[in-house]
């Protein structure tokens, strides 16, 4: 299924040292949980990261992924997921730009439930 109409996000190859360098310089952030049945592993996830959301899996580190995108303005976004048994994804999204922390929590994760989601 491919991502909900709206702007355009695109991966980003970065590493893991580079991911946690630009963590820290990024000023927005906002956590999200989704609840998606049949998303329980991170091998399942990652193919909806980079199919659904369009971002790079920069690493997997045992139920935790990290992925690496450009918004549509070409500023970075970073988005942290742990992907829970039960299909919770919680998700904490690192920008700089307040339109793209909108969009990632209104538009885009949401969508992967089909529009549920529950804001931390």
């Amino acid at each position: 299924m491919p991502a909900p109409q709206g702007p355009t996000y695109r991966p980003h190859p970065i590493t893991t040292p580079e991911f946690g360098a630009s963590w820290g310089t990024l000023p927005m952030e906002k956590s999200v949980t989704v609840a998606m049945t049949g998303i329980t592993s991170t091998d399942a996830y990652k193919q909806v990261a980079a199919s659904r959301l369009s971002f790079h899996v920069v690493e997997v580190i045992n139920n935790e992924v990290i992925c690496a995108g450009m918004d549509p303005s070409n500023m970075l976004c970073l988005l942290h997921c742990r992907v829970e048994p039960t299909g919770n994804l919680t998700f904490t999204v690192k920008t700089s730009q307040q339109a793209t922390l909108s969009d990632m929590e209104t538009r885009l994760l949401p969508s992967l439930a089909g529009g549920a989601s529950a804001p931390q």
